[in-house]
């Protein structure tokens, strides 16, 4: 007979926290994390690599500076084990801030690959929302909106990585665009108060 926890390892994967955390997550946090990652895309083909791992990077490597540390040093032909180190010394930052996540969440009654998962997940922005949304939400209920939340945020990183590789070649024609009607100075200013007031709304 299970005890405890051990028989809600799945069962509590996929319920309305699921849900929950997925719709916290498009309230605006996976929206802005997407959008700091279009950038990998077009680093990616620069560097002579397919869209294919330049969206794999975004779903296994999950770290903004890691991967545009890895196709910058690629494309400058940087040693590998020199960039490795350098690359490992950028993510050192996410080893505190995973220590902080793991006391707000219940992980003796899950398997290994399950929190390694769940050290995978943590980000800056899924670090930050998990800890101010996860202390309002019941113990047995966090993995499940972790997972949410967490999941919502790579999905759509990985999409908008993909987006950035196939527009590379458009985004300097819709600039010159923009340059030759309202200035790109000005679009810029514009679209940096936007983010900005939607950004405080939002706090």
């Amino acid at each position: 007979m299970q005890k405890g926890g051990s028989d809600h390892t799945l069962s509590h994967w996929f319920p309305a926290f699921f849900i929950q955390g997925v719709r916290d997550s498009l309230g605006l946090p996976a929206w802005v994390v997407a959008a700091s990652l279009v950038g990998v895309g077009p680093l990616a083909q620069s560097a002579g690599y397919s869209i294919d791992l330049a969206i794999v990077s975004t779903l296994l490597v999950w770290a903004g500076p890691a991967q545009v540390l890895f196709f910058s040093g690629i494309s400058a032909g940087m040693a590998l084990p020199a960039l490795a180190f350098v690359i490992g010394l950028s993510s050192m930052r996410f080893l505190p801030m995973t220590m902080a996540l793991m006391p707000l969440l219940p992980m003796k009654d899950h398997s290994l690959p399950v929190q390694l998962t769940i050290g995978h997940m943590a980000s800056v922005t899924v670090w930050a929302e998990s800890l101010r949304r996860l202390p309002n939400i019941s113990e047995e209920n966090r993995i499940a909106y972790y997972f949410g939340f967490g999941g919502c945020c790579i999905f759509l990183s990985t999409l908008s990585t993909g987006l950035g590789f196939l527009l590379t070649n458009t985004l300097p024609i819709a600039f010159g665009a923009m340059n030759d009607l309202i200035g790109v100075w000005t679009s810029c200013f514009m679209l940096l108060f936007v983010i900005a007031a939607v950004s405080l709304a939002w706090m």
